[in-house]
């Protein structure tokens, strides 16, 4: 199940069927982000609370503190949501 924040509404969407390709990628990008964030900063890291996503450019950046405040492209994905498993890296989860 996934939960996508959406600055178009004030709602949570939650998907219990295939997720559509838009979301697929937003997923993908966050992740990214994520994990690139961990491989450089190492034991060093901070715990972020989630990732922005923007839906046009697909470039995303990392959330420390507070409630983000979304321009209408973009969308936030909780940490909690970026559970990543690996047969080849199982580097986090």
């Amino acid at each position: 199940m996934t939960y996508v924040y959406d600055s178009n509404d004030s709602g949570v969407y939650e998907s219990q069927t295939a997720p559509d390709p838009m979301t697929t990628k937003l997923m993908t990008t966050a992740q990214e982000v994520y994990m690139s964030y961990y491989q450089a900063h190492g034991e060093n890291a901070m715990a972020p609370l989630g990732v922005v996503v923007d839906r046009k450019t697909f470039r995303g950046h990392l959330i420390f503190t507070g409630q983000p405040i979304l321009l209408p492209q973009e969308s936030f994905i909780p940490t909690e949501e970026l559970s990543y498993t690996s047969s080849n890296d199982g580097y986090w989860e």
